[in-house]
């Protein structure tokens, strides 16, 4: 049987991995010239996969809560990377949606995360990962 400190030994290692994860994939960004961040890429590439979501929905997809999420959109439609439209459904919301400058990110992003992925998981053997992914949606739910 695992100890208390031995769990939260564990906890802290794998809130430790996400954060240098996140961290290097920033980096990987900034050096390809790309100014985006791990959120600015959560929200991009649940709207390259479905354009115009709502802010609600978007929050579920990228387990962020409205006030982050709202704070992040503000950030991104400066940049130019998701426009706000009101939702003819419910006037008290927006959908979002993606611009033609987000589009024109998504294959060269996209290539950056699948290399950096390639990169971080080419040490780790396919029946670990498989592993991983059952442990990680069970730590999920």
């Amino acid at each position: 049987m695992y100890t208390l400190e031995e769990k939260y030994d564990l906890i802290y290692t794998i809130c430790m991995t996400s954060i240098a994860l996140k961290d290097e994939l920033r980096k990987e960004f900034l050096k390809n010239g790309y100014d985006i961040t791990i959120d600015n890429f959560a929200i991009l590439f649940r709207l390259w996969q479905q354009d115009n979501l709502t802010q609600q929905r978007l929050c579920e997809l990228t387990c962020k809560n409205k006030s982050n999420l709202t704070r992040i959109l503000d950030t991104m439609e400066k940049k130019d990377m998701v426009c706000r439209t009101p939702n003819p459904a419910d006037r008290r919301s927006f959908m979002i949606s993606t611009t033609k400058h987000s589009r024109s990110l998504q294959t060269p992003i996209t290539k950056i995360v699948l290399e950096y992925s390639h990169k971080i998981f080419e040490c780790i053997s396919e029946s670990d990962i498989e592993i991983l992914k059952r442990v990680f949606a069970k730590l999920q739910n």
